[in-house]
């Protein structure tokens, strides 16, 4: 099948081979926004890792053609400004889930978050996982909940009374 784009004529069946060979293979409901989430990710990182390699070879190298540290000035604050953006288009992504942000609440904010800071998803996660059904922890492989030590109150508190009623007999 061919179909025509911008007036040239392209293989349909060539472009699908190329996309399901090379792009993200949507799985379930979350890949596509899972694959959103990661390029968000990158682009953000990109900017991160980049400002003092680029603010040394690109603002050094305009300030020598140029004879002036103004260069450097301008390429420093034109990263700062792409740092500032690429933030917040990474902060704003919503998640797939809830549809809330993934990574800040009203007061709570974390843009290394691994879990939704609202429904608790954990990143990457399939599209199957239910809100009370915990994933395991990728480098363990514990769920969370198999190694959490519970105690009763009723036992702290009364070790706490006891204590202090041994004390009590000592101060008279």
């Amino acid at each position: 099948m061919v179909a025509l784009t911008g007036g040239n004529p392209v293989n349909s069946d060539v472009m699908s081979l190329f996309v399901s060979s090379f792009g993200p293979r949507i799985e379930d409901s979350y890949s596509a926004q899972w694959v959103d989430c990661r390029r968000r990710d990158i682009l953000f990182w990109t900017v991160v890792l980049t400002f003092i390699p680029a603010g040394v070879l690109i603002g050094g190298t305009f300030a020598r053609m140029f004879h002036s540290d103004l260069a450097i000035g301008i390429v420093g604050g034109t990263w700062m400004v792409a740092f500032v953006v690429t933030h917040f288009y990474r902060t704003s992504w919503k998640c797939p889930r809830c549809h809330k942000p993934f990574f800040h609440g009203f007061w709570y904010y974390n843009i290394l978050a691994e879990k939704c800071v609202h429904c608790r998803l954990p990143k990457y996660a399939p599209s199957g996982l239910s809100s009370n059904q915990r994933s395991t922890n990728r480098w363990t492989g514990a769920t969370g909940s198999d190694f959490r030590i519970r105690r009763d109150p009723a036992k702290l508190l009364g070790s706490a009374v006891a204590r202090s009623q041994t004390l009590g007999c000592y101060s008279v």
